[in-house]
């Protein structure tokens, strides 16, 4: 389609000079869907966006054959096609991204096990152990959904708005995050926390052994927290980046004092954050 158009236009009894830039803007689009298709193909779970991207697209076709009246008078021409460019695909499209789904949100039995012996093996990017800091001072543990996530760049807008009176009342804040350190620190520098200790969990493990589970796609996508979305994204201006990490997960706070967890807070959903103020006090 893209490097001789005319091999399809004369299938479908098209004029050749009329429809040959349409065909080739299409071939394309197609090439572009095919590279995506080859990424995605590498690790389905990781690149689920593009598969889902390409099942809308598979979709979209059929309708718009079924929803066109020239399309249905011309469907002896093309219908082949898009059988087999189009509808033939749809259903392993759809098992791919359900099983990416199945495997997302499933959770193990996870419950809280962050004893102190937990805490002593937690550290931080400077090397100091969760423990050991929560026998200076109270530590608030704020984990974050992933770096991309809006809602994880709202968390860290409200902690900076309280930050001041958290530390005042002697309570250390310490981030626990999924991401690799450069996605860390470029969101540090953007809250201006350059100072702020945070602990890397690229496999996730902290997140497991305090509790925290995976969330249904209610959970993450569902249709009340659209508004909140909107407006994290939008009006609040924190915008949106990259799946960072695993989109599925919740996040949560807890505050550890001298080697225990004295309050918590499990999230319900992705939007979900506590009253950090109220969580600090000892």
């Amino acid at each position: 389609m893209l490097f001789s158009p005319h091999i399809f236009l004369n299938l479908l009894h098209h004029s050749v000079d009329e429809h040959t830039f349409i065909f080739q803007l299409l071939g394309g689009v197609v090439a572009l869907f095919g590279a995506g298709y080859v990424i995605a193909s590498s690790n389905p779970y990781k690149h689920w966006p593009l598969v889902l991207l390409g099942l809308l697209s598979k979709l979209l076709v059929p309708l718009v054959f079924l929803f066109d009246k020239v399309s249905l008078i011309e469907f002896s021409n093309a219908g082949y096609i898009m059988i087999f460019d189009d509808i033939l695909w749809i259903i392993p499209f759809i098992i791919s991204l359900y099983e990416t789904y199945r495997l997302a949100t499933l959770n193990e039995e996870w419950t809280l096990q962050a004893d102190e012996e937990v805490l002593e093996n937690m550290f931080t990017q400077t090397g100091e152990s969760v423990a050991v800091l929560s026998f200076r001072s109270p530590v608030l543990l704020v984990f974050l959904r992933h770096a991309g996530c809006p809602f994880c760049r709202e968390t860290l807008s409200i902690i900076r708005e309280n930050k001041q009176r958290i530390e005042q009342r002697g309570t250390r804040i310490v981030l626990v995050s999924m991401n690799e350190p450069k996605a860390i620190d470029a969101l540090l520098e953007s809250n201006n926390f350059g100072d702020m200790d945070y602990v890397r969990d690229t496999d996730r493990m902290w997140y497991k052994l305090f509790g925290l589970q995976k969330g249904s796609l209610n959970q993450i996508a569902g249709i009340r927290l659209w508004w909140k979305f909107f407006s994290a994204v939008v009006l609040k201006r924190h915008g949106i980046g990259w799946t960072e990490g695993d989109a599925f997960q919740l996040p949560g706070a807890f505050l550890v004092h001298k080697g225990r967890i004295i309050k918590q807070h499990i999230s319900n959903n992705a939007a979900d954050h506590p009253d950090f103020t109220g969580l600090s006090r000892a």
